[in-house]
This record gives C-alpha cells, structure tokens and sequence, in this order.
C-alpha cells in the first residue's frame, strides 16, 4: 500500500529529531523521502471549466517499507541506542502512519514481511492459467 505525507508532516517531525538531537554534537537528521507532489484543490461545486483549482500544499506518495528518516552519528562516535531511539520516537506521533524503528542490525524485510536468515525462500504463486490471443478473442490456456 503506502501512505501520502504532507511536507508540513515532514517537516515538523524533522524538526522534533533536530531539536532532541542538538544534544549530540555532529549528530545529523537525514530525510529520505521528499514531497514533489503538487496538491491543488477545487471546491465540490464549482462550474466546470476555469482551470484545476489553486495549488495547496506539497506533498509525497511513500510506499511500505520506506526508510523516511536516518539518524547519522558523528565521525568516530557511536550514539547510545536509547538515545538515538528517543529522539526518532519524537518522530511517530507527528507523522499519520505506523513506523519502525530499524537499526542496521535489523534484518532484512520486504514490506512489511520480515525476513529470517533460516528461513526457506518465498515462493510467489504462479499462474495456472495464461492469456493467448487467437482469431476468436481471448481463450484460457493451461500452462505448460
């Protein structure tokens, strides 16, 4: 699925990170996603015609699974897991979706679906059927 962020959204979750952050000195926020989506909105009953509304905000489609922001630490330095926890979880309540925290520890997921070392390889269903074109139209075919 995915979600649709506002830069406003964006923005003041970045500056909660930053704000906490300050403490750590060469600490750095990073944002990975950026909202290139012009949102303009027409009134319900308006006539017809006159042009698409006038522009409202910005805002970014973000698919499941996306890192939204990094928490880089200073050169040579560890930041205390707690610590860097604490001020990405300033982030969760300003944002309209569910998050993670993740380290590089994490293992690796697709989606939301998290994967296990140990664990056999997924194996997507494939299609009894496929789709042939012939003169009479569109006929069902068993795969072979």
């Amino acid at each position: 699925m995915g979600k649709r962020f506002t830069a406003k959204q964006l923005q003041v979750a970045e500056a909660a990170m930053k704000h906490k952050a300050k403490a750590i000195k060469g600490a750095k926020i990073h944002m990975r996603v950026f909202p290139n989506l012009p949102v303009g909105v027409k009134g319900n009953e308006t006539r017809m015609g006159k042009g698409k509304g006038g522009f409202e905000f910005w805002a970014c489609w973000v698919p499941t699974g996306r890192v939204l922001f990094e928490l880089e630490s200073p050169k040579g330095a560890l930041i205390d897991k707690e610590i860097a926890r604490g001020i990405l979880k300033l982030a969760q309540p300003k944002l309209p979706t569910t998050t993670e925290i993740i380290t590089k520890d994490s293992g690796p997921r697709l989606g939301n679906l998290e994967l296990k070392p140990g664990d056999p390889p997924i194996k997507m269903p494939s299609p009894e059927f496929t789709c042939t074109r012939n003169t009479e139209g569109l006929m069902n075919q068993p795969r072979v």
